[in-house]
């Protein structure tokens, strides 16, 4: 980019420089002209086999060199006008001619450096590809909404990081096929995609997190356990379920069904335990299973 944007100044500075002095302006010859046809040609061949390239490999040097072959090809056209102008009698036509060349070359230098430079603070997507991803994921069954989408360009890929938010009741396998399939429908349908981070929340985390300061499963059977211990049935207990929503922790227990054979006998564990664990601020309640 620099380079370009250095030879654009100085076929400026060169040709302002004749303009000033028009007894130096000399009458190119049909070589000249036939010449800058060719390069015409030529140059359009290079850009189209190079921008292939460039595409097929993802490479943006190739890219940005295929644009380079592209700017000579205006270049071209500009010096046949003015050659041809030049030819005519008009002999100040080749020197505003190289003026518009150097225009051209230091244009296309501060594009391909300003894209370079968008490259290297990982610029995210263009807004239409950002809606398209999103298109992709609300698309997948299981999910409800998605926040904190992110993504970074690196080279010709990019990387995507984003939240989706599925039933806090569901397992966690489940969630993570669903976060799992959102990955894969993102790497299928999105162009240039290099990996994609997908984080699972069971309630929206973009602004507080709310279940922060709950206990872990070790802390939380250690209070269950005291709460229960003057329960006759707590020791029947065969595995316990806990559910971080709200703020606070969901409790399921699951109980063999032989413990309620009656849906009064269900109802009065149901109540026994809901009611030992009251006490506890961080619960929000105790719901009994029998399987």
């Amino acid at each position: 980019s620099l380079v370009l944007v250095g030879a654009g100044v100085g076929i400026a500075l060169h040709a302002a420089d004749a303009l000033s002095a028009p007894a130096r302006l000399t009458r190119p010859d049909f070589l000249a002209l036939a010449m800058a046809f060719a390069a015409i040609g030529i140059k359009e061949g290079l850009f189209r086999y190079m921008r292939r390239a460039g595409l097929r490999l993802q490479s943006e040097l190739l890219h940005a060199n295929a644009w380079h072959y592209r700017t000579d090809v205006f270049s071209s056209i500009v010096v046949a006008v003015g050659v041809a102008g030049s030819m005519m009698g008009v002999r100040d036509l080749d020197a505003v001619a190289a003026i518009g060349v150097a225009i051209l070359i230091v244009r296309m230098g501060a594009m391909l450096g300003w894209q370079a430079m968008r490259e290297l603070v990982d610029t995210g997507l263009e807004t239409e590809k950002l809606e398209r991803i999103r298109h992709v994921i609300l698309s997948i069954d299981g999910v409800r909404t998605l926040h904190l989408l992110r993504t970074r360009r690196a080279g010709g890929r990019a990387f995507i990081d984003v939240h989706i938010l599925v039933d806090g009741t569901i397992s966690v396998s489940e969630g993570h096929q669903i976060s799992e399939m959102v990955r894969v429908a993102l790497m299928r349908h999105i162009s240039n995609i290099a990996d994609v981070v997908v984080h699972t929340d069971s309630e929206d985390d973009e602004y507080a997190a709310t279940n922060a300061r709950l206990p872990l499963r070790a802390e939380v059977l250690k209070r269950l356990e005291h709460y229960f211990a003057g329960i006759e049935a707590a020791p029947a207990i065969e595995s316990v379920v806990l559910h971080y929503l709200r703020g606070k922790i969901m409790v399921e227990l699951r109980l063999p069904l032989d413990l309620a054979p009656t849906a009064a006998a269900a109802r009065a564990l149901q109540a026994q335990f809901a009611q030992a664990a009251a006490r506890d601020p961080q619960i929000g309640f105790v719901h009994v299973c029998f399987q």
